[in-house]
């Protein structure tokens, strides 16, 4: 009932536009953020003409000030009536940027807050990721990563993120520097369950949404491929990589453009050697749907790195790891399939031993399909080499089953 008294509102926002007690100001915006606990009441409010200027011009003001100015803007940018309100308002928006660029850290944090709470309806992309060029979105992602640490911070910026996300708006936001990076972070590096689920929803937009040519995919397939070499057996990493190498790879123009660069097969083939379960059953997963692409068979089956990690998996022990195998060796008889991969297929160091061991060795499931399968690839590499180059024939390799 008191918001509904406009002498009371008045009257704090006297004190926020005369006052020159800081205390007195604290304590007004205060009693506003107290005040504003409903959407009817957040609504009132800033229907009060002169609030809002007055929140903004002290967001100029010192530490105490803009801390407890944020939490009123967190407070009444959680009315949808408002939301659609505030991001019309030039002053408003740059208030934020404002608070989340030069805090105090609290501040910033706060400001994250109202953020997200505007990016809670999807209109909302349209006015705030192009705003100032981007300048939103920049403050953002650089208040994240100097506040990694910090849980509000974390959860509330990205929230914001993951809000911002969709398919018309990836592009824009791929293009904002050190967007993956952020994100990756909050995935692997902070322990924050709510902060690590959007974030990772928030890649994985991104992974589904980049298509091959578009610039921005260039950059996040450049992303992966740095962060698989600087990143070398970290396990949430390696499962956040094989998420989205497998998420690019169904698409076919970006599936081709994969098999093309020796850097990302690279990248993924170094993947099959995780610690995680998962990481590596989602690298043999994306290697098989980079084989349903026929052009890609021979850029495969002439990869190295690839056929090594083939071998990796087939060594495999343990009942948990049968399903990737038969998967693996759908995937190299798929590559059998073109002629021009025989040669490169018989010839890898211990590739063929390893077929030979895994179609021998004991499963759950009936030995005879895998053997016949294996038997069939085995003699077609045999003959396919006698008839080429006999003479690199070792005993080891030729293999009954």
């Amino acid at each position: 009932h008191m918001v509904n008294n406009t002498k009371l509102l008045d009257g704090l926002v006297k004190v926020l536009i005369f006052s020159a007690d800081s205390k007195e100001q604290v304590n007004a915006v205060w009693t506003i953020s107290n005040l504003a606990i409903t959407d009817t009441t957040r609504v009132k409010i800033l229907s009060q003409p002169n609030l809002l200027p007055s929140l903004i011009h002290l967001t100029e003001k010192d530490s105490d000030l803009k801390t407890e100015v944020a939490a009123a803007f967190m407070n009444l940018t959680a009315a949808s009536l408002n939301q659609e309100k505030l991001i019309e308002s030039p002053e408003f928006l740059n208030s934020l940027i404002r608070l989340l660029s030069i805090g105090p850290h609290e501040a910033s944090s706060r400001a994250a807050g109202a953020l997200r709470n505007l990016t809670s309806i999807k209109s909302s992309q349209h006015g705030l990721i192009p705003y100032k060029r981007g300048k939103i979105v920049d403050a953002l992602i650089d208040a994240i990563s100097n506040n990694i640490n910090d849980e509000k911070m974390c959860c509330r910026g990205a929230g914001t993120l993951k809000n911002l996300m969709s398919k018309n708006s990836a592009e824009k936001m791929a293009q904002h520097k050190g967007l993956f990076q952020t994100l990756a972070a909050l995935v692997c590096e902070c322990n924050y369950a709510y902060a690590k689920k959007s974030a990772f929803e928030a890649l994985k937009e991104l992974a589904s949404h980049l298509k091959y040519p578009s610039p921005s995919h260039k950059v996040l397939l450049k992303f992966l491929v740095t962060t698989c070499q600087m990143i070398e057996g970290t396990d949430d990493y390696d499962l956040l990589l094989t998420e989205m190498f497998l998420l690019q790879s169904t698409t076919a123009e970006n599936s081709s453009s994969m098999a093309k660069d020796k850097m990302i097969l690279g990248s993924i083939s170094s993947l099959a050697y995780s610690n995680i379960s998962k990481a590596r059953a989602n690298t043999v997963r994306t290697l098989c749907t980079l084989a349903d692409n026929k052009e890609n068979l021979e850029a495969l089956g002439h990869c190295r790195p690839i056929l090594s990690a083939v071998n990796t998996i087939f060594q495999l022990k343990g009942a948990e790891n049968e399903e990737m195998q038969e998967q693996i060796l759908d995937f190299i008889s798929t590559l059998a399939k073109n002629d021009k991969n025989l040669r490169s297929i018989a010839s890898h160091e211990g590739l063929l031993k390893s077929m030979h061991n895994f179609a021998r060795s004991p499963s759950e499931k009936s030995n005879e399909e895998r053997s016949k399968t294996v038997k069939s690839l085995l003699l077609l590499l045999r003959n396919d080499m006698v008839r080429k180059r006999p003479h690199v024939i070792e005993p080891a390799t030729v293999v009954k089953v």
